[in-house]
């Protein structure tokens, strides 16, 4: 095998180098794993974080940038798999690309996770504190009279 990191391997042609090597498979077992599992957290998200609305909702924001992203990668790499020479669809560029962008968005899930999701988790306690505590406003059993003619 090539160095696979050379512009020459990421951007050589099909019939020069093999569909499937070690990366090729790696890449599609993470993505495809990665597309399943977003897509059943995704479907799930409502159920199962019910009680925790600000969590919620960063596993559906997650999960569909996940889907989305797998999808996009494992549709580049169908072109290769298929061995359709197409508008340099093919590449090696695209999976690599796409697995960069991969690691990026999982670091930026982490970064979310430890800053933002624990200041709104905060609010949001801070809030259910401020309810609990607060008088409710007392209604009167009379309605008001309405104005305007009927």
């Amino acid at each position: 095998m090539e160095n696979p990191f050379s512009w020459d391997y990421l951007t050589a042609p099909l019939r020069e180098v093999p569909t499937f090597g070690p990366f090729s498979l790696a890449f599609v077992t993470l993505f495809g794993l990665t597309f399943i599992v977003s897509a059943f957290l995704y479907a799930t998200a409502n159920k199962r974080f019910a009680t925790n609305p600000v969590l919620r909702r960063g596993v559906r924001n997650a999960t569909q940038i996940m889907m989305w992203l797998t999808g996009i990668g494992l549709f580049f790499f169908a072109w290769r798999a298929a061995r359709i020479d197409f508008a340099t669809l093919y590449m090696r560029i695209w999976s690599y690309f796409f697995l960069l962008l991969y690691i990026g968005a999982i670091g930026y899930f982490i970064y979310w996770f430890r800053t933002t999701y624990q200041q709104k988790m905060q609010a949001v306690e801070r809030e259910r504190i401020r309810r609990a505590y607060s008088p409710t406003p007392r209604r009167s059993g009379r309605k008001k009279a309405r104005r305007g003619a009927r």
